[in-house]
Formats: C-alpha cells, structure tokens, sequence
C-alpha cells in the first residue's frame, strides 16, 4: 500500500517560496501574483502545487492559471498601486505584519 502523502495547505504566505522554488518566473513576475493575492484568494495544498501544475509550462499551464491569482486579472492602474504599496511597506522597517497596513490602505 502507498505511503499516505502529509497534508500541507498553503496559502498567500507561501506564493514568494512557492514560485521562487517551482518556477522559472522573474522577480517581477512573482511580487505581481503576489500583489494579485491581496485581492484575490489564494490557497493550494502540496498535492496541486507537487503533482498538478506542470512547472515547466508556467505560466501557461492551465491547473496554475487556475491556482495562482494571475496579474492579468487586475487593471493595469490597480496592479500599479498595489505593487507601489507592497514597495512601501517593504521599505518601512517599521512594518513587522506587512499584511495589515497594506489591507488598511486598500479597504480604507
């Protein structure tokens, strides 16, 4: 009988280490699917990202598409300001969490 596979879900934390280990996508690429995850969902288990996504045809493959918010899905305007709040945020020491002060900025 098989060994049974250990469940691990991932989630919008994980995309930067996901992609930098699976992918061959640019920097740039990956910190805009990032910028997409703070307005899409994002959550996979290890079965998807190890056995379903065919890595070598990122991005194009379509079980990835599927997965990982995609840039594509945000206007171009929103995609600029969100990645102009994600550089700040990074550039501000001050921000342990750089989650909350960036849904602040967005939600209002």
């Amino acid at each position: 009988m098989p060994k049974p596979i250990q469940f691990l879900n991932h989630t919008k934390s994980a995309i930067p280490s996901l992609l930098r280990k699976h992918s061959k996508l640019s920097p740039f690429h990956i910190r805009q699917i990032e910028a997409a995850s703070h307005v899409y969902p994002f959550r996979a288990n290890n079965y998807v990202v190890e056995n379903l996504i065919d890595w070598n045809n990122v991005p194009n493959d379509p079980i990835f598409k599927l997965t990982f918010p995609q840039p594509e899905m945000l206007k171009d305007a929103d995609m600029s300001r969100i990645m102009s709040l994600l550089n700040a945020v990074d550039h501000n020491p001050q921000n342990g969490d750089r989650g909350s002060p960036l849904r602040k900025t967005l939600h209002g």
